[in-house]
Parts: C-alpha cells; structure tokens; sequence
C-alpha cells in the first residue's frame, strides 16, 4: 500500500484523504460518478441490491483493499453500497485522474492485478470456510476480526446470509456464547466479555 501512495506522489496524482465514521456511506449505489477507492484504515462492508428488492451483505474490505475497481475497469454495471464498519479512512482518487494518469501505472496495475486475486480467493476461502466449518467457530473469527472497540455492531439478519445460517441459528449462537461467557448482550447488540476466553475458544476449534 505505501509502495502505492509513493506512486501517487511522483506521478503527481491528486488523492484526497476521507475520514469516514461508523455506519457513514462511502458509496451509495447510484452515483452516475466512478472513483478509485483505497482502504487506509478500518473496514468496509459491501451490500448488494438485488432486482427482487432484497439485499446481500457480501464481503468486509480491509486495509489495502482497492474499492471502485470494478466500476472504472468496466466490468461492474450495479454498483454496490459500500459502509465503514467503525472508523476509517480512504484515498480517494478521481475518474479522470484514473483515466489519464493512473491506469497505464505499472506499480498500479500490479497492485491491480493482486487486489483483484486476493479478494477473489477471498471469497472463494469464505463459502468454502461455509461447507467445512460449523456456524460457531466462525462466529467467533467474525467477531475477532470486525468487533469495534469490543462492541458487536452488526444488522444479525444480513450477517446471518453472510455466514450463510438462518437468523435463528445465528441469534442461538449468540445465546450459547453468551452463556459460555465470552460476550454479553448490551441494548441491541453485543460486547465482548472476555477478549481471552474468545482467542482460546478459536485456538480450540483452529478455525
């Protein structure tokens, strides 16, 4: 990523740096406008709206990760919602200057090439993660990994889809790791109790 920025310096590209908040929307899905996205701190939840009205929550982006790619590479038509997951900050750079300066880079078309191959194995890791691993341990990695501050702050009826369970089955999982002592509910969501009890309930089930 630094090898990325010190490419836009030279290359006396404009970036601008947003600070995003949690739950603020980086991209709303109907922008007529394509911007390329790079994720400086924090995470990105991605949603997508399907025709049938109904909406995926379909991967986090972290650090590193490029956002907009796809859009200025014309190969994505519907745009996504794109949310910060707790606090974070992106650089921004503009279509045009994507057009005229940055897309015959080739510091950033390496990048590119392995930002698109990481998050496709990505996702490929996830649904398979989904055949081999019962719900539980991979709640408890969820959490590890996308926790704000020890705060569980999710829409449980999406991340149930994301983790491909039901809403019940999630919400009983909750329940038993609640009871374990690991989290503990407070108001409509969750808090980690115990950041140790956690980590070793992964170990165990090496997830």
């Amino acid at each position: 990523m630094n090898e990325l920025i010190e490419t836009l310096k030279q290359n006396k590209i404009d970036f601008e740096i947003l600070k995003l908040t949690h739950n603020d929307v980086l991209i709303d899905g109907y922008t007529e406008i394509n911007h390329l996205y790079l994720v400086q701190t924090g995470i990105f939840k991605i949603y997508e709206y399907h025709k049938n009205g109904k909406i995926s929550l379909i991967q986090y982006l972290e650090s590193g990760d490029l956002i907009g790619e796809l859009g200025l590479l014309g190969v994505e038509n519907q745009k996504k919602v794109i949310i910060s997951h707790g606090n974070s900050t992106v650089i921004k750079v503009s279509e045009n200057d994507y057009a005229q300066k940055l897309k015959i880079n080739p510091v950033f078309l390496n990048y590119l090439a392995v930002n698109l191959a990481t998050k496709l194995l990505s996702r490929t890791h996830h649904f398979t993660e989904m055949q081999q691993y019962k719900l539980k341990p991979r709640v408890l990695r969820h959490i590890q990994k996308t926790h704000i501050d020890g705060i569980i702050d999710e829409n449980f009826t999406y991340l149930a889809q994301y983790l491909g369970t039901s809403y019940r089955h999630l919400m009983y999982t909750l329940k038993e790791l609640i009871e374990e002592g690991i989290i503990e509910k407070c108001e409509k969501t969750y808090r980690i109790k115990s950041i140790e009890k956690l980590t070793n309930e992964i170990h165990k089930h090496e997830v």
